[in-house]
């Protein structure tokens, strides 16, 4: 019986720790090229334009994709996986209108040193072919 009450607890309250740590994440930068000898023009992916708060708290789709995008990133430094990579190139694929036959995403993180904001570059895929 005590068994099944401390099973019972965590529904009735619950625990807040949602995160084991709290850490920067990184930011996804992707170039379109015309060949695959272009040189590289790295653009930032923003996020999804807000909707409406009170409709986004329903029913949010393209943030929640976007969120998911973030998580595949987040994934793919700790541990180097080509369904991640494939995510987020058909992502940014998706999202571009991408019109060029090549792309490339790399993962960067931006720490701050002293006064200076540091990027570093902690994952650069392949040219991927579209």
């Amino acid at each position: 019986m005590l068994n099944s009450f401390k099973l019972i607890i965590p529904i009735f309250i619950p625990s807040w720790q949602f995160f084991k740590e709290i850490a920067p994440s990184p930011r996804i930068e992707f170039a379109l090229l015309a060949n695959e000898d272009e040189q590289l023009k790295w653009q930032e992916l923003s996020p999804p334009a807000r909707r409406n708060f009170i409709s986004s708290l329903f029913y949010n789709p393209d943030w929640n994709r976007f969120l998911y995008i973030m998580n595949c990133a987040e994934r793919l430094v700790l541990h180097e996986d080509e369904r991640d990579a494939r995510e987020i190139i058909n992502y940014i694929a998706s999202r571009a209108q991408v019109t060029s036959p090549y792309l490339q995403f790399r993962l960067v993180f931006i720490d701050r040193v002293d006064k200076e904001l540091r990027s570093t570059v902690l994952y650069s895929s392949e040219r991927a072919s579209l």
